[in-house]
């Protein structure tokens, strides 16, 4: 099983710089760490929720990578945490999945001479055996993490459990910022359907998320936070419908002077 998620973890890895670019995103990782750790269907429902995680993240801004927190996902909902839960805890581990991004590019770089060589003799087989290692590396490096945390999986799911347990406001801390992430995540996901991005739909989309997770969670601070976006929705909207009415109004043209031809 380990041996699954090595080689699982090295795939995506090198997927996420070439070849397909998506078996690292949440929804396919999750999926397929689920699959090897033996249920398929708890890897697909905690998967689903940290995509919508990681569009928050995106939109955000903030530095991330996939795999071990989709694989930190799945080890949760595999030994029982609920998916919403798995993803929300598994997604501290975005930043930190960066950072080993990190690391894997600085030993990289000892890579560079080699490289930089084989391109001043334009020899095309040194420079595509530098890429290669490189890739090797990298996969090896989350390989070999991603070993880790599955051989300790059942450990890290005993030991958050007693630590959700004995401390209560974690889960609720966890759900707060999880729900405004997941609402930006959708918002961003509403205005990219429109193809003159309009502030506007990303505060509707804003609403429609508030008011998703307000269903969900029970949280009447979130239709708050659904009422006040829509608003700022309808004022983008008039804004902007009375900018153009005003910019299509005919200007008086004086003729007989240089502006009337």
């Amino acid at each position: 099983m380990n041996f699954m998620v090595f080689i699982l973890a090295f795939l995506m890895a090198c997927d996420e710089n070439t070849l397909t670019r998506t078996l690292h995103r949440p929804l396919a990782a999750c999926t397929l760490f689920g699959a090897a750790l033996g249920n398929v269907q708890a890897g697909l429902a905690a998967g689903a929720v940290l995509e919508i995680e990681a569009l928050g993240f995106d939109a955000a801004g903030i530095p991330s990578n996939y795999i071990l927190s989709s694989l930190a996902a799945a080890l949760l909902a595999v030994n029982g945490t609920g998916a919403a839960e798995s993803a929300l805890a598994a997604a501290a581990l975005m930043p930190a999945g960066y950072l080993l991004k990190q690391i894997s590019g600085l030993i990289n770089t000892a890579l560079v001479p080699m490289a930089r060589k084989a391109a001043s003799e334009r020899k095309e087989g040194g420079m595509l055996g530098a890429v290669l290692l490189s890739l090797v590396i990298n996969g090896i490096v989350y390989g070999a993490a991603a070993m880790v945390l599955a051989s300790n999986g059942k450990e890290i799911a005993a030991a958050y459990s007693s630590l959700i347990s004995a401390n209560g406001w974690i889960l609720y801390g966890l759900y707060a910022g999880g729900v405004l992430t997941a609402a930006a995540g959708i918002a961003v996901l509403m205005r990219n359907l429109n193809v003159k991005e309009m502030p506007g739909v990303f505060f509707a989309g804003a609403a429609a998320a508030a008011v998703m997770c307000a269903c969900g969670l029970s949280q009447a601070a979130m239709l708050l936070c659904a009422l006040a976006a829509f608003g700022l929705s309808c004022m983008d909207y008039s804004l902007r419908k009375g900018g153009s009415e005003k910019a299509a109004e005919p200007k008086p043209v004086k003729k007989g002077g240089a502006q009337w031809w």
